[in-house]
Parts: C-alpha cells; sequence; structure tokens
C-alpha cells in the first residue's frame, strides 16, 4: 500500500493537499479533487484516523453504550442516532453491556482508549459515570439518570406514560390490576411505579402488594414471573408492562397459562411491541418519540465538543399514547 507521502509525489502535490482531500475535499479545485480521488482509488489508500486523531484531537468517532441490543427501544435509538450523526461525518462504535456493570465499564474504558469525541450511554451503574466524569469526557445520558449534578441527560417523561396507561385500564373499568415492572432502583422503573400507584390512588382503587410483579429486564425471567402471579389465582383482570421484552414475557406467560388478551387480561404497556400484532388484537401501548430523544442527545453531546455548553442539563421528553383494540 502506498503512503501519503508516495501518493502526493505522484499526483505531484504536497501531502497537505491529499490530507485536505479527507478533511475538506471542497477547498480542492475539481482537477485536483478528481486526480487524488484517481489515485486513492487506485492504491486503495486510507488514512491513518488515529494518528490523525492524536494531532488534531478530532477522532470523529462517538461511542454509544447501551444495556440490551436485543430491545427493540435501544435498536431504535441507535438507529436514529447514526442517521443523524453519520451525514456530520461522524461514525458510531456500539456496546451492549447486557446490563451487566462490569461490561460496561470495561466498554467505556474501550471507547476512552480510542479517543472517541463523544459517548452517549444508557447507565447500568452510576458509578460508571464517575469515571467519565473524572477522565473529563463528554457524554450524555440517554433514559436513565444518575445523581450528578454534572451528568446531562435526557429522556422520555417515564411518569407521564405510566400514568396514561394506568389511567386508561382504570377507565376500562379494571380494578384488579398487575404491574410488571424491572428493578425499581434504576429511574424509568422507579417513576412507572410510581405513576402506578399514583394513578390507584387518584381512582380509590386499593393497594395491593401482591399485584406488584418484578422481574429481571428479560423474555424468560418476566414470562416464569407473570406465569407465577397468574398461578396465585388473583382474580388479576389487566396488566401494565413496564418494558418491550418484558411485556414479550407477560404474553407468552398470559398464552401458556390458557388465557387470551384482551378476553381475559386487558394487557397496557410502555413501548409499542413491534410484529405482535400480527398475533393478537393491537395493545394499548405508550410511544416514545426515539426519535426526538436522538436529536436532543445529539445536540447536548455536540454543545460540549463545541466548547458551548449553554443549556438545560436534564430534558424530557414527552410521550404519548396510542390505543389498542
Amino acid at each position: 500500500m502506498k503512503t501519503l507521502k508516495e501518493i502526493a509525489k505522484i499526483a505531484g502535490v504536497s501531502a497537505m493537499t491529499i490530507s485536505r482531500y479527507f478533511s475538506s475535499p471542497e477547498k480542492l479545485s475539481k482537477a485536483t479533487h478528481d486526480k487524488v480521488k484517481a489515485l486513492v482509488d487506485e492504491f486503495q489508500y486510507t488514512p491513518n484516523m488515529l494518528a490523525k486523531s492524536l494531532i488534531t484531537n478530532k477522532s470523529h468517532l462517538i461511542g454509544v453504550v447501551i444495556p440490551d441490543i436485543r430491545n427493540p427501544f435501544f435498536s431504535q435509538l441507535y438507529y436514529w442516532l447514526e442517521k443523524i450523526l453519520e451525514p456530520m461525518g461522524y461514525s458510531l462504535i456500539l456496546c451492549n453491556s447486557r446490563e451487566n456493570s462490569q461490561k460496561e465499564k470495561k466498554y467505556l474504558q474501550l471507547l476512552i482508549s480510542r479517543q472517541v469525541e463523544g459517548i452517549f450511554l444508557v447507565p447500568v451503574n452510576g458509578k460508571n459515570v464517575e469515571l467519565l466524569l473524572k477522565k473529563k469526557r463528554n457524554f450524555v445520558l440517554i433514559e436513565r439518570s444518575v445523581n450528578s449534578m454534572h451528568s446531562k441527560t435526557v429522556s422520555s417523561n417515564h411518569y407521564q406514560g405510566a400514568y396514561m396507561a394506568v389511567e386508561h385500564l382504570i377507565k376500562l373499568g379494571h380494578r384488579k390490576i398487575a404491574l410488571l415492572c424491572g428493578n425499581t432502583e434504576i429511574k424509568p422503573y422507579r417513576d412507572r411505579l410510581t405513576a402506578y400507584l399514583d394513578a390507584l390512588k387518584a381512582f380509590g382503587i386499593p393497594i395491593n402488594e401482591e399485584f406488584l410483579c418484578e422481574s429481571e429486564i428479560t423474555i424468560e425471567a418476566s414470562e416464569r414471573a407473570f406465569y407465577n402471579l397468574i398461578n396465585k389465582k388473583l382474580g388479576i383482570t389487566a396488566v401494565f408492562s413496564c418494558n418491550t421484552l418484558m411485556s414479550y414475557g407477560a404474553i407468552n406467560a398470559i398464552y401458556k397459562s390458557k388465557l387470551t388478551i384482551p378476553g381475559d387480561i386487558s394487557f397496557a404497556a410502555f413501548d409499542e411491541l413491534p410484529g405482535i400484532e400480527l398475533l393478537i388484537p393491537s395493545i394499548t401501548c405508550v410511544r416514545q418519540d426515539t426519535g426526538k430523544l436522538a436529536n436532543t442527545a445529539v445536540e447536548m453531546l455536540l454543545r460540549q465538543t463545541t466548547n458551548n455548553e449553554v443549556g438545560p442539563t436534564k430534558i424530557e421528553v414527552p410521550v404519548t399514547l396510542k390505543l389498542g383494540k
């Protein structure tokens, strides 16, 4: 493979001109641009981006650390982040922490070593956020906040969405409503639990702690947890599920129990359930605006990378309720 200097010599231009072809091609004349392009293509030359980043402090790399790539919400979020940032010249590095604090820490250290310009993080452990603060890295937390006044966070309004969903079930006449929820030490789940309890109180419905079903955030674990709850024969007529993967698990449990939706149990979910309408009547769901979340997160991060930090440190994006049949 030819070096940059060798290509410059063949083209009869300076090495700086070759570098400019990659960084600011619009500054080259058409003739020079076409000559350099032909040689770059012929010799399949690619610039050493790591060396360049060490000189310019601009890697054009952005890290994205999410807790579970299987969750359609996080897949959609990544899609929007990439769609917004790619035209700006950024490449994204996707890391899947699998809701594991040690994996999350490992990936953050990796991204720091790769000289990424910023990181989008859906945190598993607040202590890992402290690592980013200590290293003075640009980052934005998405969906899950931590107790730090120095962190910038964008999230959906989880309380609003959960309250609307539970209120909808109540207005359908349900009084025995189960809640299938993740670890309430994680703020979105804590907000959704609070909204569930507040909605019941607002309508004068007694709170039955047996209806509260906490599970790991996987299809398998939530299926087991909700199946066990159904088998307690508590007369549950509706359920609000707080997570997409958990919703799939709960639906499996309902059908394995020889029950139907919505005939035996009405169902409301936080987040849409892709493809599920092909199997059962459409389900009421809280719809998050992933495009708006991604846009807002990008704006917050770019304000950091351009040293223009003016702006809020926490933004909540409204949600909507999509009614099922």
